[in-house]
């Protein structure tokens, strides 16, 4: 009987136990600098003044990929190892249950959208991030960051009641919010095809596109990167046969429009995919149709590619088309993640070919 009574004591201590106080916020945001790591490596650090709550990033690096309006970057954010919020929270950033609440925010008329939330694990060097890439959506503004930790509080409970346990998220500092230029980031990328974003800026722009008979007279001719006139061609015209395939002349004249994002080693190429849209390995697999060009960086120069297309001869039974043609710098396409992503995202410049039977 006494074991009740003592039971029944007990719990009614715990029904009428309240939450911890949670301290007020530190005057610090605890987070000492944010670095964003873009496409090849490329980063960008900005760092935390004590004190400070809203900042502006001047500037982003590429993004590491663009897919379905989003950009995608991998984020570290260092943290200082010695923060201490007070009571009733004693354990340092390094220790226990913390982590950093990252949010990509639209702000506009005074109003406030959160449109993408994620959290970042601290590590033992105090610095908090995630193997995942994190999401800037292109409507973003500003990217907050906040220190935060779970806590697990004592519910009231009824008499005689047990009383259960909830964790919660408790944040005892400042948020950092910072202003970045998402706009100019996207205004730097490259539309090379419907659905295919490149991360940066595409050096040419495509002018015209040629296939020539044996003579030199022009068979073929289109200024459109898609959606061009449909490829027929005289196979009585072709500058040769070797073994099921027609060759023929081509000639590709583009305008450099960006300047190298890397510099060329050998040059560049000029690499094709069979259905137009091949990922990358697949444009690899097929070898370039010419390599080592030397394009120098004159900005509004026009260059005149001349190389071989081509096409399978009648009744050959081969069904290998060019369905696609990408310029590509030699050092550039090795910055890209070698990935089964569209071929044409490492293009320069891009153009769709579609072909009929003769």
């Amino acid at each position: 009987m006494k074991a009740l009574v003592y039971c029944w004591l007990l719990i009614s201590l715990f029904s009428f136990r309240k939450h911890p106080k949670v301290a007020p916020k530190a005057p610090s945001t605890g987070i000492t600098s944010v670095t964003w790591i873009g496409f090849g490596q490329q980063t960008s650090s900005l760092p935390i003044p004590a004190g400070t709550t809203t900042l502006t990033a001047s500037s982003l690096p590429y993004p590491k990929k663009i897919e379905f309006q989003n950009l995608f970057y991998q984020e570290v954010i260092k943290v200082d190892p010695a923060f201490k919020p007070g009571n009733p929270i004693k354990q340092p950033p390094t220790k226990g249950n913390w982590f950093v609440r990252r949010q990509a925010l639209m702000i506009k008329d005074g109003k406030t959208q959160v449109l993408q939330t994620s959290k970042l694990t601290i590590n033992k060097n105090a610095e908090a991030s995630n193997p995942a890439d994190q999401i800037v959506p292109a409507a973003t503004t500003h990217l907050e960051y906040q220190l935060g930790r779970t806590e697990k509080m004592i519910d009231k409970s009824k008499p005689g009641k047990f009383p259960k346990t909830t964790t919660i998220e408790v944040y005892p500092s400042e948020a950092i919010r910072i202003a970045v230029p998402v706009g100019t980031v996207l205004a730097s990328a490259c539309s090379v095809k419907t659905g295919v974003i490149r991360p940066l800026p595409c050096e040419f722009q495509m002018i015209k596109f040629q296939i020539l008979g044996k003579s030199g007279t022009v068979l073929y001719e289109t200024t459109q990167v898609e959606n061009g006139p449909v490829i027929k061609l005289p196979f009585t015209d072709c500058k040769k046969q070797e073994g099921p395939f027609l060759i023929y002349d081509a000639r590709w004249i583009v305008k450099r429009v960006h300047k190298p994002n890397y510099p060329v080693n050998k040059g560049y190429l000029i690499g094709w995919g069979q259905s137009g849209s091949d990922f990358n390995a697949e444009v690899d697999a097929h070898g370039p149709v010419i390599t080592g060009l030397q394009l120098d960086e004159t900005l509004g120069k026009e260059f005149t590619l001349s190389f071989e297309v081509k096409k399978p001869a009648p009744e050959s039974g081969v069904a290998t088309q060019m369905g696609e043609l990408i310029l590509e710098n030699d050092v550039t396409i090795t910055k890209f993640p070698p990935t089964q992503m569209p071929g044409a995202t490492r293009a320069e410049a891009y153009i769709r070919l579609k072909w009929t039977n003769f």
